[in-house]
């Protein structure tokens, strides 16, 4: 990785706007990256020449959709936060639980910076406008006594989509765990019952990466008020990656 310079003082080109569109930066790396896209011009146009030239590389790679032993081997390597059963609130009574859960994610680094080899790199272009960029967020719904994982989230902010992956055991016969989302001060909002398989639906209004989510144990088909009438079987809350 090389350090991040304003300038190179062996007259070689400053990669880093290169390797920050890469993602291959450090997070403090990165963060003085950022900071330099927005006070040094000339250094956001680099960044702009950078994303002009490797962007477009994406759309020539056929999309891929991963398995569902993804999703699995991702909850696994979490860890669940335990928490103490007798020294808080009930979960549908207070939503001050369950934070710090968070998600590693893997650079974006397929190619190295083997573009640039001699002399300098891409011609400086103007700095793009801004963009919306698609922003993850991830959530371990955990049992009750925090021993085990029950089910992953993952919501694309940008995409509204949510991906629901179960990771404990088979459901009851009989019951229907049904997914609520948590909005702070308000009653529970209905988000669907649950099949023993992933899921992927569109992300209801309201829900945001840092959303409160719990399941409930209802009976076949769904709780038939519109609120939660049976016991929790999982919580947890979005985290932004």
């Amino acid at each position: 990785m090389s350090a991040i310079e304003p300038d190179d003082a062996d007259g070689f080109p400053d990669l880093t706007a290169g390797e920050y569109v890469l993602g291959v930066l450090d997070a403090a790396e990165s963060a003085i990256a950022r900071r330099r896209i927005a006070t040094e011009a000339a250094f956001a146009a680099e960044v702009a020449a950078w994303e002009n030239s490797l962007i477009p590389l994406i759309d020539e790679v056929a999309a891929v959709e991963p398995p569902l032993s993804v999703w699995e081997a991702i909850a696994q390597r979490l860890t669940p936060v335990r928490r103490s059963a007798d020294s808080r609130p009930g979960f549908w009574d207070s939503l001050a639980f369950w934070r710090g859960l968070t998600l590693a994610t893997g650079a974006l680094a397929a190619a190295s910076l083997a573009v640039v080899v001699l002399g300098r790199g891409p011609e400086p272009a103007a700095p793009p406008a801004p963009s919306a960029q698609a922003t993850l967020a991830v959530a371990q719904l955990t049992t009750p006594d925090g021993a085990a994982v029950a089910y992953t989230v993952t919501l694309d902010e940008a995409r509204r989509q949510l991906v629901v992956t179960p990771t404990g055991g088979a459901r009851p016969q009989n019951r229907s765990p049904e997914l609520w989302l948590m909005p702070d001060g308000q009653p529970p909002v209905s988000m669907g019952v649950l099949p023993n398989q992933a899921l992927v639906v569109a992300a209801p209004a309201g829900l945001t990466g840092e959303s409160i989510l719990g399941v409930s144990l209802e009976p076949l088909g769904g709780s038939p008020s519109g609120a939660p009438t049976g016991p929790v079987i999982a919580q947890g809350q979005l985290m932004r990656l």
